[in-house]
């Protein structure tokens, strides 16, 4: 009997390790962006009422231009925190970090957007956490980085 339940203790502890989730680590990329963030201090983007982990839908990080995978909003009311390091070494005169937000399968008609042009006198970065106005659903976010050494994005509802 004592076996028996050793032998079962042991077939249960196997199915729970192979049926759980890796832990997603960064990828290099979103490494050295965050790295990058915190050197130049970078304040974390929290304003006012910060959101719990819960409430975190997705965390965008990079250091040029991309379109995200898609994700879903299950409120009314949501906002997305930004931050964004320009580069150092960006000799144009504009840097450029601009967030359109999509529904899920649209290509030309965004529903929000974040629009930021910093000059050269701008020496480190800039952040802000509007709400978007936009209903619950699912959405995408194509992300436009000129001169940009980081940036993060998080997503998040309540």
């Amino acid at each position: 009997m004592k076996r028996l339940v050793v032998a079962i203790t042991v077939l249960v502890l196997t199915l729970l390790v192979a049926c759980s989730s890796p832990v997603e680590q960064p990828s290099q990329e979103e490494q050295r962006a965050l790295k990058a963030l915190e050197a130049h201090k970078m304040p974390r983007i929290r304003w006012g009422d910060s959101p719990t982990d819960e409430e975190i839908i997705t965390t965008i990080i990079g250091l040029e231009s991309k379109t995200t995978d898609w994700f879903t909003v299950d409120k009314n009311r949501w906002y997305i925190d930004w931050r964004c390091l320009i580069d150092p070494e960006y000799k144009d005169a504009v840097a450029v970090f601009n967030i359109y937000i999509y529904p899920k399968g649209e290509t030309e008609e965004y529903v929000d957007e974040i629009e930021n042009r910093m000059n050269r006198t701008v020496t480190s970065g800039s952040s802000g956490s509007p709400r978007i106005y936009a209903s619950a659903g699912e959405y995408y976010i194509r992300v436009e980085a000129i001169g940009l050494e980081a940036y993060e994005i998080v997503v998040w509802a309540r």
